[in-house]
């Protein structure tokens, strides 16, 4: 996962909560609609038939197609919430252990942002904020595609 830098939209707000900037919110207002709007303009296009005329198991790979964005876009408006207009950095938990206190590695990629953010502040305190997106990875129903062939009427009963 892309970690969300900090870039001139965002300002700290200190103790007041007030700030003449744009809130982690409205940025992902903004930005959000436009990669929802992409993505699917993106599966559109690559569309060489409507719908209707897809076989079940096209469908069924577009359908697939389409949940593994939509879960990317929900992965990146969570980053965005959560990070409140400060720098985060996504990582794996690769252990931890229990003596006179907890003692957390972390692993994360070896990058610019990482190494600034994280690894030049070794003996400082940091903040650690644990991101679980699977409480916004529901639906109302899941998405079937339409059978091949479509069910029998017998004797004008639907």
């Amino acid at each position: 996962m892309k970690p969300v830098i900090n870039d001139k939209r965002y300002e700290h707000r200190g103790d007041t909560g007030m700030s003449d900037k744009k809130s982690a919110v409205e940025i992902m207002s903004d930005t959000m609609v436009g990669d929802l709007r992409d993505a699917a303009l993106g599966w559109i296009k690559t569309f060489d038939k409507p719908w209707q005329k897809m076989p079940q198991s096209e469908q069924q790979t577009v359908i697939e197609s389409v949940t593994r964005q939509a879960r990317a876009l929900v992965i990146k408006a969570v980053e965005i919430l959560i990070s409140d207009a400060r720098t985060t950095i996504s990582g794996h938990v690769e252990s931890v252990t229990i003596k006179d206190g907890l003692k957390v590695v972390l692993t994360c990629a070896a990058n610019e942002l990482n190494l600034i953010s994280l690894g030049m502040r070794q003996g400082q305190s940091v903040y650690v904020v644990v991101a679980d997106t699977s409480a916004y990875d529901g639906e109302k129903a899941p998405a079937k595609p339409d059978p091949d062939q479509p069910e029998l009427i017998v004797n004008g009963a639907n």
